[in-house]
């Protein structure tokens, strides 16, 4: 609980993912480099829900979900 608490942000809430990667020889430097170029900045992440839900969700088809936007 309080490792939520440290990662709550009163805007979004907890949206925090810990991964964690195994493996022998792994690249360090490229897989953090690689994850860096997935992130937003906040700005992107700020306008909410709404702005959002108006983007197709590519992972529907995967899980056999219904996109809802």
């Amino acid at each position: 609980m309080l490792a939520a608490a440290l990662d709550w942000n009163p805007i979004i809430g907890d949206r925090v993912q810990h991964l964690v990667f195994t493996g022998p020889d792994l690249d360090r430097d490229r897989i953090i480099s690689l994850l860096d170029s997935c992130l937003i900045d906040h700005d992107d992440a700020l306008p909410g829900a709404a702005e959002w839900a108006g983007h197709d969700d590519p992972f529907a088809p995967m899980l056999d979900l219904k996109e809802s936007a």
